[in-house]
């Protein structure tokens, strides 16, 4: 086994100063990267194409920033700290049944990202979606916290179920509004009954686009949001 990675470890290493992309995979014994451990400069030549790293529960900060990243699997990811995916181009990310936690701007500038399982998500880092002009949807089922300007640039987001459970929404101002510079079609589905029952840690600006108010559906199931 130890020859097997030696030899996989030696055939990546002379791909990338070939100036190949690579496909890496990761023993499961290998539970966190490290922060800074791919991050490139933004005028370098990505060389990682996909990750599979099952075993790896948090993905330290600017992990991979730059790289140009396509694919991702980490079934078992709690955790990814800011900046850890910025400038990127995931199409996908699925499969993250125990995902907590996205840092800040985690995923700026993923303009590839389509669709994202955020279902079991609790904390939303600021501008963590920043500029993922694909996206198209955002189930927050389980987030508890969501800081400022979640989704902005999401010009493509089209429905996000908001539900009541959720305790806090940094969105104290419209440059800090959940969806700043995003899509003013997009259709908030809420669980909350009407506009003055909204809780108290929600921001005045937790519904709007800069200042203007996105269409709110008040009273909405979990179904509804399905369904739109």
């Amino acid at each position: 086994a130890v020859k097997k990675r030696l030899e996989r470890a030696r055939k990546l290493l002379k791909d990338i100063i070939e100036g190949n992309s690579v496909d890496i995979i990761l023993p499961d014994e290998i539970t966190q990267i490290r922060d800074w451990l791919f991050k490139i400069e933004s005028n370098a030549i990505p060389f990682v194409n996909s990750i599979v790293a099952n075993g790896v529960t948090r993905i330290g900060i600017y992990a991979f920033q730059y790289q140009g990243l396509t694919k991702v699997e980490m079934l078992n990811l709690e955790t990814i700290d800011s900046y850890a995916f910025d400038n990127n181009e995931i199409n996908n990310f699925y499969n993250l049944p125990k995902l907590k936690k996205i840092g800040g701007y985690a995923f700026r500038n993923n303009k590839q990202l389509i669709v994202f399982d955020l279902k079991n998500v609790n904390e939303l880092g600021s501008n963590c979606f920043n500029n993922c002009t694909s996206l198209e949807m955002a189930d927050l089922s389980s987030a508890t916290y969501l800081s400022q300007s979640v989704f902005s640039g999401c010009a493509s987001l089209r429905k996000v179920w908001i539900p009541s459970t959720i305790e806090t929404i940094d969105a104290t101002s419209s440059s800090k509004s959940t969806f700043y510079n995003g899509n003013v079609n997009a259709v908030i589905y809420t669980d909350v009954a009407s506009a003055d029952e909204v809780p108290s840690g929600w921001g005045t600006y937790w519904k709007k686009r800069n200042t203007t108010t996105l269409n709110t559906v008040y009273g909405a199931t979990y179904e509804d949001f399905l369904n739109a």
